[in-house]
């Protein structure tokens, strides 16, 4: 199991239409969002190659302005890395 933590930005004005559209992202929780756009989560995904991957597809989405990989930790049978 890998996680990730993530910082999202946006428009001020776009951060709710983002979280509903973050919603939709499987393994993604929302913990918290600030006026200036900065929407912080966490992605629990199989890998950390997969944990990439969706910050890729996060990042492509038109309405994002940028996304920050805050912590990375992978569990290596009870070994966790990070």
């Amino acid at each position: 199991m890998a996680i990730g933590g993530i910082i999202i930005s946006v428009r001020p004005e776009d951060r709710k239409d983002t979280e509903i559209i973050l919603a939709r992202f499987p393994g993604l929780i929302i913990y918290s969002a600030d006026e200036q756009g900065n929407i912080i989560a966490r992605l629990n995904e199989v890998d950390t190659e997969t944990v990439h991957d969706v910050i890729a597809r996060i990042r492509a989405l038109e309405i994002v302005q940028g996304v920050r990989l805050a912590y990375l930790s992978q569990d290596d049978g009870g070994v966790t890395k990070g």
